[in-house]
């Protein structure tokens, strides 16, 4: 990976006990890993807001234009299709490739819920629009999938992920303190406490909340998406078998050219009723999930974390000759440099922070991704 391709945070370049030892290492996102910027999160947010927001009122029957609902119904479909297919062709390929980048599982859990509502028809002829929802969700469902599932293996890469940049070989850890190892490799002479001397950043103490937190809630919605598509699945069969049997197929025209149902008493009206009821429960778990994910977003984009990391150079030796016990050179009762003795290694502690910006990123990811459409059109 290009360093064109990384956005890297600041390193303090200087070693803590010898100002002379010299680090480029740093943490970083990278074009796979770069969090959404958290404008056009928010964009995507209102999509999903207004999507969700007029299926209400189209649910509900606020207003009698039903040619304009149906308009609507079809249009906020057809963008939900758009999303829905560009959104699992770029989770496919960020498993698959090094270039394309994970998306933020809180945005497509905001889309999943804006698409839930429209799998229940409000008549049997709507169910070819409900057929195109179930697939848009499927596709969400799996992209869900794709992005959630760095959780369950910290050593792959995932949404928002920080990643070591630069250095020699640098080793996170939870403190420093003068070692009396030196040089590449130290921390295998640590063997009873390397774990607790290593801090992985993304997972120490839960540092990046936000990449915890959108594992977190994409895993949460992924199940219940899960739980709800079987649910809903029934559903269809029910609808398929006995819907269609109750049809006057010779009130097709009247339906598709916006005059009144066929017949408004009929069993299937129901599924309005219904439908506005899960576009409410749909609008209230995208508010919920906004009023967590946005402000993560702004503030892990634009305030800093620092970590401690070592460095080395040269071979691995214990020739240090600092005396851990009595913290002191014993032979030259010397302050600690981090040099060895004779001279050929050195290790030393550095403080390095993450990458932050005021919009986010939003010119880095814009110049990353400008050329792939696939990226741009889910906005998520």
């Amino acid at each position: 990976m290009s360093e064109k391709t990384r956005v890297i945070g600041d390193a303090s370049g200087r070693g803590t006990y010898n100002s002379s030892h010299f680090s480029t290492v740093a943490l970083s996102y990278d074009a796979k890993t770069l969090p959404t910027p958290w404008p056009v999160l928010l964009a995507s947010f209102m999509i999903s807001f207004l999507l969700t927001a007029r299926g209400i009122q189209s649910s509900l029957k606020i207003h009698n234009d039903t040619i304009t609902s149906r308009i609507f119904d079809h249009i906020a479909t057809g963008i939900n299709s758009v999303r829905a297919v560009t959104a699992f062709l770029t989770a496919l390929a960020a498993i698959r490739t090094n270039e394309a980048r994970f998306e933020a599982p809180s945005a497509l859990a905001m889309m999943a819920l804006s698409i839930v509502p429209s799998l229940l028809p409000s008549h049997p002829w709507d169910l070819p629009r409900a057929l195109v929802a179930a697939v848009n969700l499927f596709l969400t469902f799996l992209s869900m999938c794709f992005m959630t599932f760095g959780v369950y293996n910290h050593k792959l890469d995932y949404y928002a992920k920080w990643l070591p940049a630069g250095g020699n070989c640098p080793v996170f850890l939870n403190g420093c303190w003068p070692f009396n190892v030196v040089g590449c490799g130290f921390i295998q002479y640590y063997p009873s406490q390397g774990s607790e001397y290593e801090a992985e950043p993304n997972l120490s103490h839960i540092q990046n909340k936000l990449a915890f937190a959108e594992q977190i809630m994409g895993s949460l919605l992924m199940w219940v998406i899960g739980l709800v598509g079987v649910g809903l699945g029934f559903g269809f069969v029910w609808l398929i078998l006995g819907g269609f049997r109750n049809v006057d197929w010779s009130d097709l025209w009247d339906y598709l050219s916006g005059g009144q149902d066929p017949d408004p008493s009929e069993p299937d009206n129901g599924f309005v009723a219904i439908r506005g009821i899960f576009y409410i429960i749909s609008l209230i778990g995208i508010l919920i999930y906004a009023t967590i994910t946005l402000p993560l977003h702004i503030t892990q984009q634009r305030q800093s974390r620092t970590f401690a990391v070592a460095d080395s150079f040269g071979n691995v030796s214990n020739d240090a000759g600092w005396d851990t016990y009595y913290h002191q050179w014993p032979a030259l009762n010397a302050t600690y440099s981090g040099d060895s003795i004779n001279g050929t290694a050195w290790i030393d502690c550095f403080n390095v922070t993450t990458p932050v910006d005021y919009w986010g990123f939003a010119g880095e990811w814009w110049e990353i991704h400008k050329r792939q459409i696939q990226v741009i059109l889910p906005v998520v």
